[in-house]
């Protein structure tokens, strides 16, 4: 009966080390969600009514834990410091970074295009890094499963 227990608690362990392994990535999916979601936001606050940027960040909220750091830091110090709060795929930081230097310097027409090339740029990075992590989630969580199989018929 202690050989069964022993075996079921490594093989629960080696599951969540799996889990645990494939956070990261659940994370960034998460974050450029959300980083999506704001700046639909912006690009519909600039084109309806022209509201300031800072006006724009101080209005906008997220309802998500993993998002307050870089909420706090966009409403403290604009879109630029926040991004570096993020953890995403590489194909996100260029488009991201190149539009918060951006945004507040030309007219409303001008920052809604450049909105727009982002959002598409980001929405697709979006779907690929997602059907992508999906994919690597389930073969690491298996790995690990088997890997605490394994350990476990060795063990005992």
């Amino acid at each position: 009966m202690k050989a069964v227990a022993g075996a079921s608690v490594i093989c629960v362990c080696f599951f969540l080390l799996g889990k645990k392994a494939t956070e990261q990535n659940k994370t960034a999916v998460k974050q450029l969600y959300c980083v999506l979601k704001l700046l639909r936001y912006i690009k519909d606050c600039i084109s309806i009514s022209l509201t300031p940027l800072p006006d724009i960040y101080n209005s906008f909220e997220f309802n998500e834990k993993y998002m307050a750091e870089f909420e706090q830091k966009l409403k403290s110090a604009g879109l630029a410091a926040a991004v570096e709060e993020l953890v995403l795929p590489e194909e996100a930081y260029l488009p991201l970074k190149e539009l918060s230097v951006s945004l507040g310097k030309t007219d409303g027409e001008n920052q809604c295009k450049k909105l727009e090339s982002a959002i598409g740029v980001l929405e697709t990075v979006y779907r690929e890094f997602r059907q992508v992590e999906q994919q690597k989630s389930k073969s690491i969580q298996a790995l690990f499963s088997l890997a605490g199989a394994v350990a476990a018929i060795l063990m005992f």
